[in-house]
This record gives C-alpha cells, sequence and structure tokens, in this order.
C-alpha cells in the first residue's frame, strides 16, 4: 500500500542537513588546449552538462583531442548510479537519477552531483527527497543570486539546506499495512475476474486499489486526503531515464451512474497546469457528460488524458498477469499508464 511521502514539512520529523546526507561535488571546468591553462586531458569520455538535465534525449557530450579540463577533481566528477544532479545555472531546477545509461560519465561545472553517504537513507528515499517538488522549490529559493535571470544553485548553498525525514513512529503500522494490502489485493483479483465486482467496491477503497496497481507498473503511488484532495486522488511519480515524471489521477466512482460533467474536467486541468505536473489522467466509471470537453479550449488540455471504467478493469488484470509472471510488456509505467486512455477532443 501507499506510505507517506519521505519528503515531508512536518514540524515534529527531525531535520538534517543536506551535507549530512550527500556529498556535494562540482564538476569539470572545460577549457580549450589552446587556452596555455593546465590541466588534466580527457580525450573521449562523456560529459554531461546543466542544459542536458532538462532534455529527454540521449546526452552526453564526447570530449574532442583539443579539449581538456581543467580543475576539479576528475574521480569526484565521475558519476555513479544513484548520484543525482542538479543544474548550477537554470531559469529553474531539474533532478537527474544516474543510471546505467550515465554511469561513468564526468560532470561539467554546470552539474552540481549529490552522492549519498555510506549511512544515509536507501536511494529510493533520498531520490523521493530530492526529486520531489517541495525540495525543489526549496531549492531554488535558497538560489544565492542570478545570472541573466537564472538561478545559480552551488554545492555549498545546497549543504545548508535542511532535509526533513519521518521518524520511524511516523510510518503506519507494518500489520496494519500488511493487512491493508492484502485486502486491497484480493478486491484487484475480484475485479480481475469479474468487472461487475467492480461496481460493488466504495469510492475510496477503489482509490486504494489503483494506488495498489500503479505501484506494481513501478510508480511510487501516494493517496491524497479523502476530503479537501486538491483536486486529485493519486500522485504518482516514478524515475524513467534518469529523469522523475509526477503525474496525477482524479477518480470519479458514482454508483448513481451519473456523467462527470464538464466542470470537474476544467478544475482537474487547472490541477495539472498550476501544480507543474507532466500530465494527469481522469478516470470516470459512468463516464463524461456529452459536452464535458467543451470548456477545454485552449492548447493545454493536451496536458490531460480521460479514460473510463474499462480502463480500470484493464489495470486489474494487468496487475494479476504481473503477479502470476505471465505479463511480459515491455511498456514504461507511464505508457501503462496513459494506454488505452483519450484526448478530451471537444
Amino acid at each position: 500500500m501507499t506510505r507517506p511521502e519521505i519528503y515531508s514539512t512536518t514540524a515534529s520529523a527531525p531535520t538534517i542537513r543536506l551535507a549530512d546526507l550527500c556529498e556535494l561535488h562540482s564538476g569539470l571546468q572545460l577549457l580549450p588546449v589552446a587556452s596555455g591553462r593546465s590541466g588534466l586531458s580527457l580525450v573521449g569520455v562523456r560529459l554531461v552538462r546543466g542544459r542536458d538535465l532538462f532534455t529527454e534525449a540521449p546526452f552526453g557530450e564526447h570530449l574532442a583531442s583539443g579539449q581538456l579540463l581543467h580543475r576539479g577533481n576528475p574521480e569526484r566528477s565521475r558519476l555513479r548510479q544513484g548520484d543525482i544532479l542538479l543544474p548550477t545555472v537554470a531559469r529553474r531546477l531539474r533532478a537527474r537519477i544516474v543510471d546505467s545509461a550515465l554511469e561513468g560519465c564526468y560532470a561539467h561545472h554546470t552539474v552540481t552531483i549529490l552522492r549519498p553517504r555510506r549511512d544515509a537513507p536507501s536511494t529510493s528515499q533520498l531520490t523521493n527527497i530530492f526529486c520531489s517538488r517541495e525540495f525543489l522549490e526549496a531549492a531554488e529559493q535558497l538560489a544565492s543570486g542570478s545570472i541573466a535571470g537564472a538561478l545559480r544553485l552551488t554545492p555549498r548553498v545546497l549543504a545548508k539546506m535542511q532535509v526533513v525525514v519521518p521518524r520511524p513512529a511516523d510510518q503506519p503500522s507494518d500489520s496494519v499495512v500488511a493487512l491493508m494490502d492484502r485486502c486491497v489485493r484480493d478486491i484487484i483479483r475480484a475485479i480481475a475476474q469479474n468487472g461487475a465486482e467492480l461496481q460493488k467496491v466504495e469510492w475510496r477503497i477503489l482509490e486504494h486499489v489503483l494506488a495498489t496497481a500503479f505501484e506494481e507498473f513501478g510508480f511510487d503511488a501516494h493517496l491524497t486526503a479523502p476530503a479537501k484532495d486538491g483536486g486529485k486522488d493519486i500522485i504518482l511519480e516514478c524515475v524513467e531515464r534518469g529523469t522523475r515524471r509526477r503525474y496525477v489521477v482524479e477518480v470519479k466512482h458514482w454508483v448513481c451512474g451519473q456523467a462527470v460533467p464538464g466542470s470537474h474536467l476544467k478544475k482537474f486541468l487547472n490541477v495539472v497546469v498550476n501544480e507543474k505536473h507532466d500530465s494527469g489522467l481522469f478516470l470516470s466509471t459512468s463516464g463524461f457528460a456529452r459536452n464535458a470537453y467543451d470548456s477545454l479550449v485552449h492548447l493545454e488540455h493536451k496536458r490531460v488524458r480521460v479514460a473510463g471504467k474499462e480502463k480500470v478493469l484493464s489495470l486489474c488484470q494487468l496487475y494479476v498477469k504481473r503477479e502470476a509472471g505471465v505479463w511480459a510488456t515491455e511498456l514504461s509505467p507511464t505508457e501503462t499508464l496513459f494506454e488505452q486512455t483519450d484526448e478530451p477532443v471537444t
């Protein structure tokens, strides 16, 4: 089942200096040989620049023989799996996690490396912290100045940040989590076997069902509070190609069978846009009103996908196949999320 987010602003939770969780390193400065400056030449290696953190294309520039790396420690700047990269200068921050494709590359001086210490929490916990919107926004507020309107964030500034990690007592009881987990998984199997069972599931339980299914497909799923949820029921995060992605899901499971009107879709679109999520999925087991899409007249509607009860049934069936080890699809978490969904075309 879903668990509390690792990064929290809860005052009762302990705070730890970022420098106590991670080593912070700057990348290497690149200068041409013709500059006459001394430095260590690393020919043919791949170099990761700050601007690369904002692209989805494969990156890592190969250094030519006419260039050298001057200043900095090459070994510290050589990337390892689990390192987290932040741009040193940017208009907004974005974190990238070093995976096998980037391991062995060298960081440019426009990149700051966060390297977990041996006694730090697990890599997955640190990823949740450093790639969360809360952490990135807090880091932006600490930026030491601007260069041509861009933020400047150095290791020295980051080292002062306080990271909040919940105490073990803040976590739910293992026995309670295990009990809820078993119940929800049994419900998923029942829906997968007989779609008519979906109508008997209470709306909040269905949110738990979907969150559990999404976790099986590679997401970190977080259920929002049942009241005042901010227009979203489930927050999904995953890492794909070294990039942390964040989606939101709104679920309407009205047993009365009423179709969802356009006002709900418009509100959800505003949540996706204003909170800067990558995209959103609106699920309605009773469908959408005939004119539900009429209010979505601007281009931002492309950031929202819609689906009905068939998508819910499909997710439960995929979960059962995955559980049985017979699901051999190569779809990414994002592709699984948006498969069999539609764009709300007016």
